[in-house]
């Protein structure tokens, strides 16, 4: 129509975001909660979720944040150093006592996670259902979502019921499997 009017042609432009965009998902589910201290679950999330959200803001990423512990955590999309240490401090304070399971929190928050994104979700556990896993692959590649997962084996940790174990109880524990 407004190149009728002109007689030449236009060009249209549309201004597309082009900000990279980093998700971060952490399993705060208490049902694969195991170990204690420097050697549970808990701390493996935390620590594997921190060096990714630092290494993406480094990189010039905004970041967001969610989990889902006694309550629901959500940081919205932010970058620089500041909003590092603000996505940081939650961490640090995060809990393993969450009742909704990692698949279904990423479902949840599915459009909360802008089109493009890198996502990285990490599970305490390596015993997702296969079919929930895949529809929520499909849904977040329908984004042009690019999806990675971290699974831990929970069941490689000593369970918090049965702390603290002997060394030989440990040791007879792993022959036995």
């Amino acid at each position: 129509p407004a190149t009728a009017h002109r007689g030449q042609l236009t060009v249209k432009e549309d201004e597309r975001d082009e900000m990279p965009r980093f998700a971060l998902f952490l399993d705060l589910n208490r049902r694969y909660r195991a170990g204690t201290g420097r050697k549970s679950t808990l701390e493996y999330i935390i620590r594997s979720g921190t060096s990714l959200a630092w290494t993406a803001v480094k990189q010039g990423e905004w970041i967001q944040f969610f989990g889902e512990d006694r309550r629901s955590i959500v940081i919205p999309s932010g970058g620089g150093r500041t909003h590092l240490l603000r996505v940081l401090s939650v961490l640090i304070g995060c809990r393993q006592e969450g009742d909704i399971p990692l698949l279904t929190l990423m479902k949840q928050r599915l459009e909360a996670v802008p089109c493009g994104a890198t996502v990285a979700a990490f599970s305490a556990t390596n015993l997702l259902p296969a079919d929930e896993l895949l529809s929520l692959i499909r849904l977040y590649r329908a984004r042009r979502c690019r999806l990675y997962f971290v699974m831990m084996d929970f069941h490689s940790f000593v369970p918090i019921h049965s702390w603290p174990a002997k060394a030989s109880d440990i040791d007879r524990e792993r022959r036995q499997t």
